[in-house]
């Protein structure tokens, strides 16, 4: 009973972290599946959209229970930015009429909240140096597994799933061609891209950060090799 006990309340004091660290690799490699698509988009409700709507939940239940701080230096700065947001698809829905599909509209703008909102929940849980490093470390652990994942769908045949044109999106396994540009876990060769251009410059300060470990050259190489593998003009 007593180890039940303080199992419940070391979860209960790091539940978040907990669900960010899952977080930080759920959206990178998991399988871009669609569980519900939407109408007159092929954009898909998926599984990462789900688990970021239960975090959020979690995120405010632990707020308003005090287990976590809202960080609120640029809380304005994002208000601000979600009134624009919901006003531009308000006045293009009812007032300019250039939004036919109403549902639509208010889905983007909730793309939004969505996307941001997880910069609240990363900054609750870093309270120190240590918390900081120890997210980042994940986040380049999950780049080097993207890495493997992407060399092994270039030269092993690893399947991919992407949203790439509508027929796609609709959640086929697919093999690559050897000549075809590769995405390995993400929606399409562009993304897989943008993910690295930003995470590239994280790894390779952490090379010299911490002393030249060489784990994270290592990483820093085999994210380059992926980045090229992708033959995408969007990391220029």
């Amino acid at each position: 009973m007593n180890k039940l006990s303080r199992f419940l309340k070391f979860l209960d004091n790091n539940i978040i972290k907990i669900l960010l660290s899952v977080f930080i690799f759920l959206v990178p490699l998991w399988p871009k599946l669609p569980i519900r698509m939407i109408d007159y988009t092929y954009i898909a409700i998926r599984l990462e959209d789900i688990y970021l709507v239960v975090m959020s939940l979690i995120f405010i239940i632990q707020l308003v229970r005090k287990k976590v701080i809202l960080n609120k230096t640029y809380l304005w700065l994002f208000i601000l930015y979600w009134l624009a947001v919901f006003v531009s698809a308000l006045w293009g829905i009812y007032v300019a009429k250039t939004v036919i599909f109403y549902h639509l509209g208010l889905l983007h703008a909730l793309r939004r909240v969505e996307y941001m909102i997880v910069f609240f929940i990363a900054s609750s849980i870093i309270n120190n140096k240590r918390d900081f490093f120890q997210m980042l470390n994940l986040f380049v652990v999950s780049v080097f597994l993207v890495g493997l994942y992407g060399l092994g769908q270039k030269y092993l045949g690893f399947p991919a799933v992407q949203t790439m044109n509508p027929e796609f999106a609709k959640g086929y396994i697919l093999h690559l061609t050897p000549e075809a540009r590769i995405s390995a876990t993400f929606a399409g060769h562009y993304d897989l891209a943008s993910y690295l251009v930003f995470a590239i410059p994280i790894v390779l300060s952490f090379y010299f950060y911490f002393k030249k470990n060489y784990f994270y050259l290592f990483v820093f190489v085999l994210s380059l090799i992926v980045l090229v593998d992708t033959s995408s003009r969007i990391s220029f």
